[in-house]
C-alpha cells in the first residue's frame, strides 16, 4: 500500500510543483498531433467544432463469423470504431464533447464552463451506464460535477465535486498562497468518496489524502516541498465528507529540495521518500547548462539502485534553437563506473521530426512526423513492420482525412469535419 502511495505522490509532484524552471522532455520538442487530433492547440485557425469519425477495414473469414482486423484493401466491410464531436469557444477552450452514435444522435459526454478570465469554473461529465433491472437491460446517465473557485488574482483556491451518488458538493482540493500570491500549501481531501460509476475493488486503488507545503528563499525561489499523507483504513469507504483534518493525522511521505546556480536555474533536485513499509529511499536530479544558460543535461540517479536515467539536449549553433533530445539510461557497474546507453532520440528535421528507439546501440524503431506532429511513417525493424499514414488537408492546413496503412494494407480511416468561427 505504501509503495502505491509513493507512486501516486510522485505523479502528483510533477503536476503541482511550482514552475521555478520548465523542464524539457522529448514531448516538448513538438506536440504529438496523432494522439491529440482534437486538441485546439494542434489545429490552425479559429476552430469552432471538430467532428471525428473513425473506420476500420476488415473482412469475414468464410468458415466463421470471426472478423480479422484490417487485412484487406476492400472497403466493402467497414466498421465504425468511434464517432465524436468537440466544440470550442472563440478562445479555443474545449466547451463540449459528444459521442456521435451510429444513428447520428449526440450524447453529451463532457461540458466545460469558463469564467471571464478563461479559467475552468465548472465541469460536468456524463457516463452512459448499462445495468440489469428486474432481469431487463436498462440504461441511465451517471454524472460527475466539479466546481472551481479562484482568488482575485486568478489563482485556483478550491475544487468541489459531486456525483450522482452525492446530494451535495464536497471539498476535493484546497490551495493556500502567501501575501505575494505564491503557492504555500496544497491540500487534498475526501479521496475515499466514491464518484465514479464503475465498481471499485477495495485495495486496487489507493485512497490517500495529502498536504503539500512549499518553502521559498529570500529571492522567492522554491527551495523545499514537504508532502504529508493520510492513508484511509479499509473501513473508511464512502464515509461522510470532511472539510478539515488535524495535521497530526498525517505522516511525512516525501521531501524535495532544490539548489540553484547564480542564474537562478535549478542545478540539483533531491527527493527523499519515507514510509513504514519501505526503507528510506532517495533520488537526485542533476542539471547542467551551457554558457548561454541552456539546459544540456538532466540526469536522475537513484541512491539505493544501480541505475539511473535522463536527457541530453542539443541546439543549433547559429539559431540557438533546440533541435535534438536524447533519452539516456545509465547503469552503475561494480567498480562504480557509469555506463550510458542511448534509448531514444527525437530530432528536428527540415520536413518535420524524426524519432528513434535503440536497443544495444542499434535502432529498432523509427518514426517520422510532420512539423505539426502528425505521424507520417513508423518502422519496426525487429518485427519487420511498417505503418504509414496518408493525409488530406483543408485550406487552413488541418488534416480532414487520415488513412492508416500497415505493410501496405489499409487498416483504418479517420475523418475530421472542421468548422471555423471565421467561416
Amino acid at each position: 500500500m505504501r509503495l502505491k502511495i509513493t507512486l501516486l505522490l510522485f505523479l502528483f509532484i510533477y503536476t503541482f510543483s511550482a514552475k521555478a524552471q520548465t523542464n524539457i522532455y522529448p514531448e516538448k520538442l513538438f506536440d504529438y498531433g496523432d494522439y491529440y487530433y482534437w486538441k485546439a492547440k494542434n489545429i490552425k485557425g479559429n476552430i469552432k467544432k471538430v467532428t471525428v469519425r473513425n473506420y476500420t477495414y476488415a473482412f469475414h473469414k468464410p468458415d466463421s463469423s470471426y472478423v480479422e482486423y484490417a487485412t484487406s484493401n476492400d472497403e466493402k466491410d467497414v466498421f465504425v470504431d468511434m464517432n465524436q464531436v468537440f466544440e470550442f469557444d472563440a478562445k479555443k477552450n474545449l466547451i463540449k464533447t459528444y459521442e456521435l452514435k451510429n444513428d447520428n444522435v449526440l450524447f453529451l459526454e463532457k461540458e466545460n464552463v469558463y469564467n471571464r478570465k478563461g479559467k475552468l469554473a465548472h465541469q460536468t461529465i456524463h457516463n452512459e451506464v448499462k445495468k440489469k433491472f428486474n432481469g431487463k437491460d436498462s440504461t441511465y446517465v451517471h454524472q460527475i460535477r466539479e466546481l472551481r473557485t479562484y482568488n482575485l488574482y486568478g489563482k485556483l483556491e478550491e475544487v468541489w465535486q459531486k456525483s450522482s451518488y452525492q446530494n451535495a458538493y464536497f471539498l476535493k482540493e484546497r490551495y493556500f498562497y502567501t501575501d505575494a500570491n505564491v503557492l504555500s500549501k496544497y491540500e487534498s481531501l475526501n479521496a475515499n468518496i466514491r464518484t465514479e460509476h464503475y465498481v471499485i475493488c477495495k485495495g486496487s486503488l489507493v485512497d490517500t489524502d495529502y498536504i503539500k507545503l512549499y518553502k521559498y528563499d529570500a529571492k522567492n525561489r522554491l527551495i523545499e516541498e514537504k508532502i504529508h499523507a493520510y492513508e484511509y483504513d479499509l473501513d473508511e469507504t464512502n464515509v461522510k465528507a470532511i472539510d478539515h483534518r488535524d495535521f497530526s493525522a498525517y505522516t511525512l511521505s516525501q521531501i524535495i529540495t532544490y539548489k540553484y546556480n547564480d542564474q537562478d536555474l535549478i542545478i540539483k533536485e533531491t527527493r527523499e521518500h519515507f514510509g513504514s513499509y519501505l526503507e528510506k529511499t532517495s533520488n537526485t536530479i542533476t542539471r547542467m547548462y551551457d554558457q548561454k544558460n541552456r539546459l544540456i543535461s538532466e540526469m536522475t540517479t537513484y541512491h539505493n539502485l544501480d541505475h539511473g536515467n535522463g536527457y541530453e539536449y542539443e541546439y543549433y549553433e547559429k539559431e540557438g534553437e533546440l533541435y535534438k533530445i536524447k533519452t539516456i539510461h545509465v547503469d552503475r557497474e561494480k567498480d562504480n563506473k557509469l555506463i550510458k546507453k542511448l534509448q531514444r532520440t527525437v530530432e528536428k528535421q527540415a520536413d518535420g521530426f524524426k524519432e528513434c528507439y535503440f536497443k544495444n546501440d542499434t535502432i529498432v524503431n523509427t518514426a517520422f512526423y510532420t512539423p505539426y506532429g502528425d505521424q507520417r511513417k513508423h518502422q519496426d525493424f525487429e518485427y519487420n513492420e511498417e505503418t504509414s499514414y496518408q493525409y488530406i488537408y483543408d485550406k487552413h492546413g488541418n488534416w480532414t482525412s487520415r488513412i492508416l496503412f500497415q505493410n501496405g494494407i489499409k487498416k483504418e480511416k479517420t475523418t475530421r469535419t472542421l468548422a471555423y468561427f471565421s467561416e
